[in-house]
This record gives C-alpha cells, sequence and structure tokens, in this order.
C-alpha cells in the first residue's frame, strides 16, 4: 500500500505493518501516480514551486525531480507502461496547461524530457492514461470530459458526443476504466460526478451509454474491475455495485467523507482512505474491516513520555488525548472532550497516570489503565500552557498567561502557592531539572527566567535577556548546571546557574521562530525546531561561531509545535499541525551513568536535608524506594568504567548522519533546508523513522456530557 501525508510518501507493508518513507519533497503532497507494475511512482507537491518527483518503488530511490509548472498541480498520471507521465496545472501566466514527459529510461538514466506541453481552455480536475497505451488520454473537469491523442508532437482533443449538452454540464471529479477488457475499443469509461451520479461512457464511441444515481453527496473516487464497481463518497459511504448496477451489495459507512478507494491485486481485499487521514481495509469476503492508519484529525499540540512504560500520549486542537505505543506505533487508548481543548500534558513519574490542561483552565488528573478521570480541578482563568509533575510526585506545576501554580498531589491538588500575574504573561515556559531540586519558569515577563528550589518554592536565580528579546523556550541541562533557552530573536543560548553568565551562544538558529527545544538524557545533544518546520541536531558543548554544529532534518510540511528525545535516547517524537513524526535516532545514546548517579544523589541528600529527624528521612526514603526501586548503581559504575576506554560519552562532534530512516514507522510531513536539501539533486539526504498520520481510523462522535470516559482503542 502507498499513501501520502503531509510532504512524505509512506510503502505500507499490510501484513507487517512496517513503513518504508520517502522524502523530498518540501511541501504537502498534491497527487500521485504508479504505474501498473507498481516500478515507478510519481508525485508532486503543493505551493510556489510545484516540485515532481520520479521514485522508484523498489529501492525508494529518488530518480528525477522535474519542473514545468508555475503552480497549482492538480492531476498527474503515469502510463501502464510507465514510459509516458502526463500532468495538469498551472503555467505563468496562471493558463492551465497539460505536460507530458517521455520517461522510458528515467530508472537508468533519470533524465525525462517534455515532449508536449498544450494550453487547454477547459478546467480540468483528473487526467489518466488509456489502459494500455502511451499515447491516449482522458481528462474530465468542470463540465467537461474530454478524449485525447499524441500524434504528431502535439495534443489533439475532442469532447464528449452527445446531442444533450445538458448532460455534461456538471462537476466531474473522478473517473476509472473498466480494467478487464484487453481490447481497447471495448473499454467502457466510468466518470462520477459532483451530484453523486455515476456516468458510463464508451470510450470507442465516445457515447454516455447511461447515467446512475448512486450517492447523496459528490463522488469523490471510482474503481471499476470486470467484476464490480467500487465508489466512495462525500455522504460517508463506500458502496460496492455490480455492474449493471441493480443495488449494491455492499456498503461501509465512514465518520468523514471518502476520498480514495482501491483494490488488491487479488480482489480480496478493498482499501479505503477519508478526508480526516485515516485508512482502513475492508475484506470483500469476510466483510471485516481493519484500520491500518489512525491518528489526530487536526494540529498536534504537545506530547509526553511515560517514564515507566514504552508509550507517549499526544493532545490535539481536534479535542482528543491518544495514547501511543512505541514498540509498534498503535493507538492504545484516546480520550475525547466536548467544549474543551487539551493543550498541555504531563505523566505522573511513579503512577500510570497523566495530567492535561485545558483551554478553559482546568486540570484533569486522567488513570490510564482504567481509561477514568481521577481528579478535576481549575487552577488557572487562563489556558493551561505547561505543567510538570516534582520528581518525587508530591507537587503538580502548572503554567498559564495569568498566573504559576503549584498544587499538592498528596491533598487532592489544593493550591499551595500561587504567583499571580499583575499583567498577562508575555511568555510561559516551564523547565524541570533532572535531578528534580529545581524549577525554571519563563515570565510573566518574558525577558526573565525565574529559577526556583522545588522543596520551598524560594526563588533562587534570576536570568535576564535584552527587553526587546523574550524567552520562548527554556531547558535544563543534563547535569542541572545551566538553562538552555531559545528566544525570540532567533538566538540559542546556554546560562550558567552559578553566575548567570552566558556560557555559549548562536544567533540565527532557524530561519523562522524557533518554538521548541530538547537536551539529550546524555547531555551531549540539543534538538530544536519551530516555524520552519526544520529539526536541528546540536552538539551540547560545540557553539562557537563560524562553525555548523548541528544537521537538519525535513520531516514536516507545517510548523513544528513539540520535540523530544524519548527516555532511552533511541528515537525523536516530532508533533506539528500537520504530523506526528518517530525518528530513529542514529547518534550516540549511550547512558552517562555519571549523570544519573550524580543527579540520584543530590536528590537524595536534598531529601535527607529537608527531613527532620533520622527516622523521617529513612521513612521518606523508603517509600520511595517501594514505588521506584533503587537502580543498581554499583553496577552503573562498573559500566561506565568499561565504558571509558571504548567510549567517548562527551563527545560534542556531530559528524555522521544521527538521524535514519527505518523500516517502519509512522507518517507525517516535511520541509526544505539549506543545508540538507537540495532541490536540484533526486536523492536528498533525508531520515524518517516512523510517521502517524495526521487523522485517525473513524471519527468518534461528540459526546453530550462535558467529558466522555475514554475508552480503549480496537487497535
Amino acid at each position: 500500500m502507498i499513501y501520502t501525508c503531509a510532504s512524505v510518501i509512506v510503502i505500507l507493508n499490510v501484513k507487517s505493518r512496517e513503513q518504508r518513507i520517502l522524502t523530498g519533497h518540501t511541501e504537502e503532497i498534491a497527487a500521485m501516480a504508479v504505474n501498473k507494475e507498481g516500478t515507478l511512482l510519481a508525485s508532486v507537491q503543493t505551493g510556489k514551486i510545484p516540485l515532481m518527483r520520479l521514485w522508484e518503488v523498489e529501492t525508494g530511490r529518488c530518480v528525477a525531480i522535474l519542473r514545468v509548472h508555475h503552480t497549482d498541480v492538480t492531476s498527474i498520471a503515469i502510463s501502464d507502461t510507465g514510459n509516458m507521465l502526463a500532468a495538469v496545472g498551472r503555467d505563468a501566466h496562471a493558463k492551465q496547461i497539460i505536460v507530458i514527459w517521455d520517461t522510458i529510461d528515467v530508472l537508468q538514466s533519470g533524465k525525462p524530457s517534455v515532449i508536449i506541453k498544450h494550453p487547454v481552455v477547459q478546467q480540468i480536475e483528473r487526467i489518466t492514461f488509456v489502459p494500455g497505451e502511451d499515447t491516449k488520454l482522458v481528462t474530465c473537469g468542470k463540465q467537461n470530459i474530454r478524449f485525447w491523442r499524441i500524434r504528431g508532437g502535439g495534443l489533439r482533443g475532442c469532447s464528449i458526443a452527445t446531442e444533450n449538452l445538458s448532460l455534461v454540464k456538471q462537476d466531474f471529479l473522478a473517473m476509472a476504466f473498466e480494467t478487464s477488457f484487453m481490447n481497447v475499443r471495448s473499454h467502457r469509461l466510468y466518470v462520477a460526478t459532483a451530484v453523486g451520479s455515476l456516468y458510463q461512457i464508451n470510450y470507442q464511441k465516445r457515447l454516455i451509454e447511461c447515467i446512475y444515481q448512486l450517492h447523496d453527496g459528490p463522488i469523490r473516487t471510482v474503481y471499476v474491475n470486470e467484476g464490480m464497481c467500487v465508489t466512495g463518497s462525500d455522504d460517508h459511504f463506500v458502496r460496492v455495485w455490480p455492474l449493471d448496477f441493480s443495488d449494491y451489495f455492499l456498503e461501509a459507512e465512514h465518520e468523514s467523507p471518502v476520498t480514495n478507494v482501491d483494490i488488491s491485486k487479488d480482489g480480496l481485499q478493498l482499501c479505503v482512505g477519508t478526508e480526516s487521514g485515516s485508512i482502513g481495509l475492508l475484506n470483500l469476503t469476510t466483510q471485516n474491516y481493519q484500520t491500518m492508519i489512525r491518528s489526530h484529525t487536526a494540529p498536534i499540540l504537545n506530547v509526553a513520555l511515560d517514564p515507566h512504560h514504552p508509550e507517549f500520549a499526544s493532545v490535539s486542537s481536534d479535542h482528543t488525548i491518544r495514547v501511543w505505543n512505541l514498540n509498534n506505533f498503535e493507538q492504545l487508548y484516546q480520550f475525547d472532550t466536548v467544549g474543551e481543548c487539551p493543550l498541555s500534558i504531563a505523566y505522573h513519574p511513579m503512577n500510570y497516570v497523566f495530567a492535561v490542561g485545558f483551554s478553559s483552565g482546568i486540570i484533569r488528573l486522567f488513570d490510564i489503565a482504567a481509561t477514568t478521570v481521577i481528579e478535576e480541578f481549575r487552577a488557572h482563568k487562563q489556558s493551561v500552557l505547561d505543567l510538570h509533575f516534582a520528581a518525587d510526585g508530591r507537587w503538580l506545576i502548572s503554567g498559564s498567561i495569568d498566573s504559576l501554580v503549584i498544587s499538592d498531589c498528596e491533598h487532592m491538588y489544593q493550591p499551595v502557592k500561587v504567583w499571580h500575574y499583575s499583567e498577562t504573561s508575555e511568555s510561559v515556559s516551564l523547565a524541570m531539572s533532572p535531578n528534580g531540586l529545581y524549577l525554571a519558569s519563563a515570565g510573566p515577563a518574558g525577558n526573565m527566567v525565574h529559577i526556583y528550589t522545588v522543596d520551598t518554592f524560594e526563588e533562587v536565580y534570576t536570568f535576564e535577556t535584552h527587553s526587546s528579546d523574550l524567552f520562548v523556550n527554556i531547558e535544563f541541562s543534563a547535569d542541572n548546571k545551566e538553562i538552555v533557552a531559545i528566544t525570540s530573536d532567533y538566538r540559542l543560548i546556554r546560562l550558567r546557574l552559578a553566575d548567570g553568565s552566558i556560557v555559549a551562544e548562536r544567533e540565527t538558529i532557524h530561519r523562522g521562530l524557533a518554538t521548541t527545544l530538547n537536551v539529550s538524557s546524555n547531555g551531549q545533544y540539543l534538538l530544536t525546531s519551530g516555524q520552519d518546520r526544520i529539526l536541528k541536531i546540536w552538539a551540547y558543548n560545540d557553539f562557537e561561531k563560524g562553525k555548523r554544529p548541528y544537521q537538519a532534518f525535513c520531516g514536516h510540511s507545517k510548523a513544528v509545535n513539540r520535540v523530544m528525545f524519548t527516555n532511552d535516547g533511541k528515537y525523536i517524537i516530532s508533533v506539528g499541525d500537520d504530523a506526528m513524526l518517530v525518528w530513529q535516532f542514529q547518534g550516540n545514546y549511550e547512558k552517562n551513568y555519571d549523570l544519573m548517579i550524580n543527579n540520584w544523589v543530590e536528590h537524595q541528600e536534598n531529601e535527607s536535608d529537608d527531613s527532620e529527624s533520622d527516622d523521617e528521612t529513612d521513612s521518606i526514603i523508603h517509600q520511595h524506594q517501594e514505588a521506584m526501586p533503587r537502580p543498581d548503581f554499583e553496577g552503573m559504575i562498573r559500566k561506565v568504567q568499561q565504558f571509558a576506554d571504548t567510549s567517548d560519552l562527551n563527545s560534542s562532534s556531530v559528524n555522521q548522519s544521527i538521524i535514519e530512516e527505518r523500516e517502519h514507522s509512522l507518517v507525517f510531513g516535511n520541509n526544505d533546508e539549506q543545508r540538507v536539501v537540495d532541490v536540484s539533486s533526486p536523492t536528498p539526504s533525508v531520515p524518517l523513522t516512523h510517521m502517524i498520520s495526521p487523522t485517525p481510523a473513524t471519527t468518534i462522535p461528540q459526546p453530550s456530557s462535558p467529558i466522555e470516559e475514554p475508552r480503549k482503542s480496537d487497535s
């Protein structure tokens, strides 16, 4: 199965669910076509530079990059033999043209040649080659169905023959040939309309034989073989018809408009794509439906990692909270909300629970395994934009543009300390130090960062940047000694906690506003992204000017809202307005046991200092160890010693590709990056791991109550 998501192409093995991801486009993909043998794939992107790429399907190699149209490429087609490629788009004068390429030797030479550029007066929506023909095409669109033939170096066309012109006064949206007949002259052509009817046309005579009313809404997709016709419509129905269209013998209703259908080679499975982005397989024999791709239906706003399980959770403006398995990338749970948008999320450090902050100012605690809401309280008047639990799970810290609130998790989340802002905070970003001793907060003044102790929440440090600059996002370094921040003037800076001095600084880290960053747990790498849609990985200890201490990677076609390393450092998760991507990290993700031991020791020393007696200290440590078993630090020290001679844990160079494509993945997005993607190169260096499309398999009905109990996903 081949499908597109944002700016990437996914080749999915239906049985194993493994994905191969083809990256290189810099905008959302508008159209895609493949030849009959499945060896040559063509794709074209939207935007001001509608680049078209030709791919060798078996290897995933981009063999050619084409650019002839200036904008609005609406449809592309490849002949059955793969010798011809056609596309419909607009030229520099906004006139629609048909362009045809000779692609006979493209897999070997990589140099397709333009043989025809033909302007058209009609508004064309779809183009296709006649089965088995390299020189005959058919187009349909607004009030037109036309037949074309390549002859004498030009393109000649004629309209459908009819005495009743009102029959063609329709908007034609999709078409398909009946593919069972070997004789081209016997082909029937089926064309779908915006009013739910299907035209049966004799291709040889160019006559309308019959018109069938099949749906109550526009028919967006049609497939026909020797025994049946499949149609998908905006009325949410997929219907399977006999060729006499007496009555459908199979119908499947979806919760969003159906945009694409296709049938497997054995004719037993029907693939269905919907407007929401979900993809499912319908077994025509058993009539069982299986969801293959499931995800959010709107921009994904935030993501959080489970500290104990290979899982992560995401929140979206589609008003859902979803839990995903990091091993097989399947959705495990879904929580639906009504009237409120979840904006922030944080996992409890001890229990299988997460907290979610909403646009209403309410915070809810969810028991994931029981799929229930266990606590609900209003902490802010404005939207809850950031959430963090203290390392021992005692406090829940929430941030909004109007206040910063500390809630007591052990006493029904009562507020124990509140900072009310006299003015709306210009920036909201919270960070917890890895040793659990400090809380950092950007705001209320956007050019200041405040550092508090977690035990007493007394302010111990304050950092300030230029009055015109704002701290957009902040993080602690892995050794707890520095604050890393990105600012509104596109700077990346490291601040030393001891004296507030700037350790390192780099200007113009992205071509747009950088909005998110993350530090790897071993302290070697920084991860940044933002509005320019590029992921950049920086060597943490190399920020000197004149160097390029980063690598950049394309994956998203729209702004990135959050990026983070997974707990084991092997993957990177990025979420944005278009998609959720999981990348395989190829840098040094070995654990830094010195840092882990120091963080644990500092945390234990702080607990000892705060306890009133040795007995109380022993009790606290005992309770902590019961909830979180004490790691084998002696074994860690031995491992550190073993790695000392063979591994450079403090290396800061980024001299190899540190994100790499993985065989099975989840899918979303793409971008351009000046240093990494050269649009003139047919094989850009782009490294995606797995992708989850930004839409779920089926739409969830909205409950009548303010919040519905979540349910476990069928997948």
